[in-house]
């Protein structure tokens, strides 16, 4: 099984804030949450993105509690950019700027899985990209390299995601309490991370 600890910046002025207080409230959400009813994914859908904007993006954000970290005194980074998003960034280098990252890189070398000629140019230009999980994958890894580990997921942590997702497994959020993420849980959280998620 995966261990997790993110290190998120700490402030002796941060605080919790819930972006879905006005959806349930907080003790209707932490009976949710201890009775299991209720994932960490799903609360998040239950906001808008505009809410979501605003809140750190590590995963012990939110997901132990439903609740996210308010900034404190250091600065969260706004949505990455959407698989779409990332599509108009290549530049004469034929890189996704300011990443460095090659736009015939292939998804196999980054997240492994059976196909070895798919490209991200070929994900990030499919009609459907901002759903389909791979070219969500691909933005959220490129949005991780362009952010060097500021207020966002890692390199790593964004692949060891999706790759221990695969079939039936999954991804250990947190320690204490261990909180795991299916493949789906793990899509969510990228359409999050691009400011894909919806009410």
């Amino acid at each position: 099984m995966n261990n997790f600890k993110d290190n998120q910046p700490s402030s002796s002025a941060s605080q919790e804030v819930s972006p879905v207080s006005g959806v349930l409230s907080s003790g209707r959400r932490r009976r949710l949450l201890q009775g299991g009813l209720v994932a960490a994914p799903t609360l998040l859908a239950l906001t808008t993105t505009p809410v979501l904007a605003c809140n750190c993006k590590l995963p012990s954000g939110f997901s132990a509690s439903g609740n996210f970290s308010q900034t404190g005194s250091y600065s969260c980074t706004a949505p990455g950019k959407t698989p779409t998003g990332w599509k108009s960034t290549v530049d004469v280098n034929n890189k996704y700027f300011p990443t460095n990252v090659s736009k015939g890189t292939t998804f196999f070398s980054v997240f492994g899985g059976t196909d070895t000629t798919t490209t991200f140019w070929n994900l990030l230009c499919l009609s459907n990209a901002n759903s389909d999980s791979r070219a969500l994958a691909v933005a959220v890894y490129l949005q991780s390299v362009a952010n060097a580990g500021a207020n966002f997921p890692s390199v790593n942590m964004v692949k060891q995601m999706w790759t221990s997702t695969e079939g039936a497994g999954r991804y250990t959020v947190l320690t204490a309490p261990v909180l795991t993420w299916s493949r789906a849980e793990v899509v969510v959280y990228f359409k999050y991370l691009t400011g894909l998620a919806t009410a």
